[in-house]
């Protein structure tokens, strides 16, 4: 399919320069307390490592003594969608703000979840609140996660411990910043003055007046605040007829999603309106559609703002540009940032490195800021499939986007689509996927990976250790090619969850026409997981940064021969996250300072000598769970 491609965007003369420089003045002072530590205040990066900070709290002082960086990037980058978007947050700030500074009059240092709890549960009576903090305290265990802590901590605002005076005097600095900032936004916000709005909706109706590409236009935001800003104010600067009656805005907290969008592409659904029921030709969206939906219905997609990932503009622009479609041609254009907020984030330019990278390596079958991307070698969209094979250098490319450390890349499809469920779904529902039977069949998705003749099987394993006796509960997904040997393969967790993952159109009831032996894929999938929790065979495989990670410390562990260890010993999810933490960190330091520092060494050593531990020790399985399987449902 031919593709038109089309990079716009307005011109902010002054304003945005003097944005940006009122929000690196910002202290953020709740986020990052313990900076206000006399041991710590002041002191040069260089200082703070030399003081040999350890466990737990280096790990707080290193999270807190960069979050100024990472919100300020998070906070331009909602510039860069939206001056409505990033005034929202600010807001937010200011109210946050007033709430820690009371409470540190009061005498106490509070985290604004904590300030949460107590307004919500505790009222007034804060020592209510620490005295169940400390009864948790005395009983909880590691294993206890703080999700289900009780109370909140007890702070005192110390003033021996913590410099309270330069508290004080940053928080009302940031006030003040606050309220410079939202005296600015909220004029740039009013439509007179949004320059952007105002090109994007002459865009818009030129687009569509040329009737090139239909009159059925999707337009993509990283921000629910920006979809917000759109539903209120464009409809006072577009000129186009019905507008107002035929244009639908939806986000993460949107309901009734899928009528929506049945109604904006009722070909590609197979869907008749109803009586009463009009037609979408204008779908204002965030992410939540970004993949998983078929609107080929539209011929042109405008992306108001960019987003971090190539990935996932991609997902953005496959909605429309996809077989099926009705249009030889489809429009899709993006809204660049303005000049000074691309100098300052540098979003284009990375972006465009990582379009390179997968353009390069692994192909690409469509363009995504221009039509030059295309260069379809062997493209898949979801560059995770490429582990399976021997592709070196796609692997490295893709895991290259993986180690990236742009602070909105963090998005996890999976959990994000269960917060959504919990969400949005009614009790019962939940109650009614609660309690679905272990060892249940299922079909998998019309539009899965996995290879015709194989089945795909989640087990649960319970047991224990042999040195530590500690309780082992693992989960493992297996794969089962269901000929005359009923094969069995361990498949990554990631790779198992994008090959079930269904959307509603996978929702229609059908007999049960699933012929394998399911006794067999049982009794051979529950050996297979048995094996694995207790073997040591080879469970992980390094990827090529993690490797070059383990090749800069090798030299400082001669006695363990680290690649082999690391892939003979990473059997749990627990082990897995926490190596691949370390690694990232051993990356990063090489990255920005050209060497590992001393802290990371000692954090690497610790987390060797615990899975040391695991190395020695064996697991008793004690049960092994069949919780459901899929397979292919027949043509």
């Amino acid at each position: 399919m031919d593709f038109a491609r089309e990079m716009l965007g307005p011109k902010v003369d002054g304003v945005i320069p003097n944005t940006f420089q009122l929000v690196t003045l910002f202290g953020f002072t709740p986020y990052r307390p313990e900076t206000y530590l006399h041991k710590i205040y002041q002191k040069t990066p260089e200082e703070i490592r030399n003081l040999g900070l350890k466990g737990r709290e280096s790990q707080i002082i290193s999270l807190q003594l960069s979050i100024h960086n990472m919100l300020l990037i998070t906070w331009l980058k909602r510039l860069e969608s939206s001056g409505s978007s990033l005034l929202k947050s600010i807001q937010t700030y200011e109210k946050r703000l007033e709430s820690f500074r009371t409470w540190l009059e009061r005498g106490y240092i509070l985290s604004f979840s904590d300030i949460a709890v107590v307004e919500q549960e505790y009222g007034d009576d804060i020592e209510k609140a620490f005295d169940d903090f400390d009864s948790f305290d005395a009983e909880s265990t590691d294993s206890l996660e703080d999700l289900n802590r009780k109370g909140v901590e007890r702070k005192p605002a110390d003033d021996t411990k913590y410099n309270i005076d330069a508290m004080f005097k940053d928080i009302a600095r940031d006030q003040l910043i606050a309220r410079s900032l939202i005296d600015i936004l909220t004029e740039l916000s009013k439509v007179e003055n949004d320059s952007k709005i105002k090109e994007f909706a002459a865009y818009l109706e030129r687009v569509v007046n040329e009737g090139s590409h239909g009159n059925k236009v999707l337009v993509f935001s990283f921000f629910a605040d920006t979809i917000s800003y759109l539903k209120e104010n464009l409809k006072s600067v577009i000129k186009i007829n019905d507008f107002s009656d035929s244009a639908e805005f939806v986000s993460g907290q949107s309901r009734q999603v899928e009528d929506i969008v049945r109604r904006f592409s009722p070909e590609s659904k197979k869907y008749s309106l109803k009586d009463g029921e009009s037609k979408v030709d204008f779908l204002f969206a965030t992410d939540i559609l970004s993949e998983g939906q078929n609107l080929q219905d539209a011929g042109i997609l405008i992306n108001y703002d960019l987003h971090w990932n190539p990935v996932r503009m991609i997902q953005r622009n496959g909605r429309v540009n996809r077989l099926g479609s009705k249009h030889d041609e489809v429009l899709i254009s993006n809204l660049k940032p303005e000049d000074n907020i691309e100098l300052y984030l540098n979003l284009v330019a990375r972006l465009q490195k990582k379009i390179n990278t997968i353009k390069n390596t692994v192909g690409l079958d469509q363009g995504i800021l221009s039509a030059d991307d295309i260069n379809p070698l062997e493209f898949v969209e979801d560059l995770s499939k490429l582990y399976s094979g021997n592709k070196a250098e796609a692997s490295k490319a893709l895991d290259e986007l993986e180690e990236d450390n742009d602070i909105l890349s963090w998005t996890n499809d999976h959990v994000y689509r269960l917060r959504q469920f919990l969400n949005e779904a009614s009790e019962q529902r939940i109650e009614f996927v609660s309690d679905i039977p272990n060892g249940k069949w299922n079909y998998l998705p019309t539009d899965t990976q996995l290879d015709n003749g194989k089945a795909l099987s989640l087990l649960h394993v319970e047991g224990k250790t042999s040195i530590t006796n500690q309780p082992i509960s693992q989960t493992f997904f297996i794969e089962t090619t269901a000929s005359a040997e009923y094969a069995t393969e361990i498949v990554d967790e990631y790779l198992a969850l994008q090959n079930i993952q269904a959307n509603k159109d996978d929702n229609d009831r059908y007999l049960d026409k699933i012929e394998v032996d399911r006794e067999r894929v049982k009794r051979r999938t529950s050996r297979t997981a048995e094996r694995r929790a207790e073997a040591g065979e080879v469970a992980y495989v390094l990827k090529p940064k993690q490797l070059e990670a383990l090749e800069n410390v090798q030299s400082m562990f001669p006695d363990t021969p680290l690649r082999p260890f690391f892939e003979n010993n990473i059997r749990d999810a627990r082990t897995k996250r926490s190596f691949e933490a370390i690694v990232r960190k051993i990356n990063n330091d090489i990255k920005t300072t050209g060497s590992v520092n001393a802290t990371t060494i000692s954090k690497f050593a610790k987390m060797l000598r615990e899975v040391k531990i695991h190395e020695r020790e064996h697991t008793t399985v004690e049960s092994v769970v069949s919780v459901l399987n899929y397979a292919r449902r027949s043509n």
